[in-house]
């Protein structure tokens, strides 16, 4: 996506950073909305990103793509079926009906990085993966609003916009109840992390729950070298899958954190491990 080519048909008119590598994007047709372009960063060009300050230097060059220097650039028109495929949001989790062909009938649901497929109508999973619980809710929803995730995407077949289906429960998943329910659902979902002196980092959690944790015993062992070269360790941040890292072969569990951070144990923070032992 390097070196794009001036935009096509959808004319951008204004770009705006929003945090874990997000942009809302207007267009000169009235459609607006947010992209997720986490997974891009660290890959190839991307790796800037992860310079403090770089990613908000968005803006939309001369050509009307969406840039952030001459070297890293952006098509508006591929990130256009993002927003319009857009259905519904719910609890932070966000639906899209995009038609290709080919494809049987399917959406898309995204939370916090990680997304799943779903064919619509044997309602079963054809790829990703989401937590538990997300699942869970995207599923329930799909089961009551099935015949309308059909339409919608007989509508984007035909080329037009698929429309919006009610969210789960009622709620436009953006309130204060869609923050609890998916702090509910994923409490150990980790929200922000920093890197500290003598590598450590500071964390926090989707459950209110943050501190430091001290990890220069890993620094110089096996793949952990590389937090030696100067401005490595800094490059730390929440990947799509919500583990904590700094490349892609990088990563610590941020559930293994937790339990550093707080000094609970794994059937504290799940019961039904301590119920397994005692049937057992």
């Amino acid at each position: 996506m390097t070196n794009a080519p001036e935009s096509g048909r959808h004319q951008p008119v204004a770009v705006e950073a929003r945090e874990e590598y997000r942009l809302w994007l207007r267009y000169a047709d009235g459609v607006e909305g947010e992209v997720d372009l986490s997974d891009l960063v660290g890959r190839g060009v991307f790796e800037a990103w992860w310079e403090p300050g770089f990613f908000e230097k968005v803006h939309i060059s001369e050509r009307r793509t969406i840039a952030w220097n001459e070297d890293i650039e952006v098509s508006p028109d591929a990130m256009y079926p993002e927003i319009t495929g857009r259905v519904s949001r719910f609890y932070g989790i966000a639906v899209r009906v995009n038609y290709r062909e080919g494809d049987t009938p399917r959406f898309h649901a995204r939370y916090a990085g990680a997304e799943a497929t779903i064919d619509i109508r044997r309602l079963a999973l054809l790829g990703g993966k989401l937590p538990g619980r997300a699942l869970g809710f995207v599923m329930e929803w799909a089961m009551l609003h099935q015949q309308e995730l059909l339409d919608a995407w007989d509508r984007a077949r035909r080329g037009e916009y698929p429309g919006e289906i009610a969210p789960l429960d009622g709620t436009d998943g953006d309130g204060d109840e869609a923050a609890t329910r998916s702090s509910e659902f994923d409490p150990l979902r980790p929200v922000a992390v920093e890197p500290r002196e003598g590598f450590r980092i500071w964390l926090r959690y989707a459950d209110g729950v943050e501190g430091e944790v001290d990890l220069s015993h890993l620094a110089g062992k096996g793949v952990f070298v590389v937090w030696r070269e100067p401005g490595f360790f800094e490059r730390v941040y929440i990947s799509a899958w919500r583990s904590i890292a700094w490349n892609k072969e990088i990563e610590l569990c941020a559930d293994a954190l937790y339990l550093r951070l707080t000094g609970k144990s794994p059937e504290d923070i799940m019961p039904g491990l301590r119920n397994g032992a005692d049937r057992a």
